[in-house]
């Protein structure tokens, strides 16, 4: 058929290509976020420079806008140094990292192997305790809530007995001698039934 001159060529060797799963690799939604947290961190850390410029003065601004990064990373892109680093080595990247002599003594005043830990001091205000808003149960929820909480109560009574913190629960079949005359007029209704008083106790 496809000799024939009615069959149209424009049909021969199409072939549909396989779809195939695309797998992202390892680690790298994980670096993605590392990027955006240390990007807000950026951002918040420059916010309260801004802040502290204002409270300061301009003097104290001009002595913190040094250490502030020159340009604005992208996201996914490297820095040659970190702005922080570049403060103390003078150096616009790793790769000449100068000698401890090279350095200016003032940065290195206070840098040990010891690490401090700033004591904890309890806030001047109380936290306030959290606004939850009730939750709203149906009246199937409420039964089974019921039952569970009058379920626990049991087990736990239970349990109590068992160890010996709690008396024995009495039977519930057993009736008090006071209410023998209303069980007997609800087993024989209609008939007077005279029950014998107590006798008195002579010893």
């Amino acid at each position: 058929m496809s000799s024939s001159i009615f069959f149209p060529t424009r049909l021969n060797g199409f072939q549909r290509q396989k779809r195939s799963f695309k797998f992202h690799e390892r680690g790298k939604f994980e670096q993605q976020a590392i990027r955006l947290r240390a990007k807000a961190q950026l951002e918040r850390l420059q916010a309260e420079i801004a802040q502290a410029a204002k409270k300061t003065g301009i003097a104290s601004a001009a002595k913190i806008a040094t250490i502030t990064p020159k340009k604005e990373i992208k996201e996914g892109e490297v820095p040659d140094i970190e702005w922080w680093d570049s403060f103390i080595l003078r150096r616009d990247s790793y790769d000449s990292i100068p000698d401890e002599g090279e350095i200016d003594p003032q940065f290195l005043d206070g840098i040990t192997h010891l690490v401090e830990h700033p004591t904890q001091i309890a806030p001047p205000v109380e936290q306030k305790e959290d606004i939850s808003v009730p939750v709203y149960l149906t009246k199937k929820e409420r039964k089974k809530l019921r039952r569970q909480n009058r379920r626990e109560a049991e087990k736990e009574i239970q349990e109590k007995i068992r160890l010996g913190l709690a008396p024995p629960l009495e039977p519930k079949g057993v009736q008090p001698p006071d209410s023998l005359p209303r069980l007997m007029s609800s087993v024989y209704p209609g008939k007077k039934l005279l029950v014998a008083p107590p006798l008195p106790d002579l010893w």
